[in-house]
């Protein structure tokens, strides 16, 4: 099956997210990546449920 983004590239996505909000300038960046990272996250985990 042919994946848009395979999802090693999510994880890798969903990975940089939550650094990027641990090392944010300010709370509302920080949420911005966290909501970022959960996006990513139900990426996958659609993704994987597809394989």
């Amino acid at each position: 099956m042919e994946f848009p983004v395979r999802p090693a590239k999510l994880e890798r996505f969903m990975d940089d997210q939550a650094v990027l909000a641990r090392i944010a300038p300010n709370p509302a960046v920080a949420q911005m990546h966290r909501d970022l990272e959960r996006f990513y996250r139900e990426q996958l985990d659609q993704a994987l449920r597809l394989i």
